[in-house]
């Protein structure tokens, strides 16, 4: 079984040559932008998650706008744990684009589990007013 511990929204992540991991561009909580559509050039899912074993899982993620269920990107891939315990991945997907603001998902399914990991986040229109 696998699950979450925590997820964070970025721009990018780095791996340095020592293996320590630079997170660029932190969205805390949501991602604020002055017009819509709106394109990110880059926008990067860092997942920690658990696994009771050690082992191969395949995962399918989805970004999703939750208002009318529509895919906005989507990937495919993998994830191995060395051992039972905690384990980090990113995927990075470029040209977001979002063209409302509003509620969002990212979904994660992972083969043999029934339930999908769903991790929600907004995206906020700010319209600088006139000084």
């Amino acid at each position: 079984m696998i699950s979450l511990r925590y997820f964070l929204i970025c721009d990018e992540v780095r791996r340095e040559d020592n293996g320590k991991l630079l997170i660029v561009g932190l969205y805390l909580p949501d991602i604020v932008v002055a017009q819509l559509p709106f394109v990110l050039p880059s926008l990067t899912l860092f997942l920690c998650l658990e696994s009771n074993t050690a082992g191969h899982s395949g995962l399918h993620l989805k970004l999703q706008r939750l208002d009318t269920g529509q895919n906005i990107v989507e990937a495919h891939g993998g994830m191995i744990f060395q051992h039972a315990g905690p384990a980090v991945s990113y995927l990075r997907f470029g040209n977001v684009q979002f063209v409302s603001a509003g509620a969002y998902n990212f979904i994660l399914e992972i083969d043999g589990q029934p339930d999908p990991i769903i991790m929600g986040f907004n995206v906020v229109l700010n319209v600088s007013q006139p000084q």
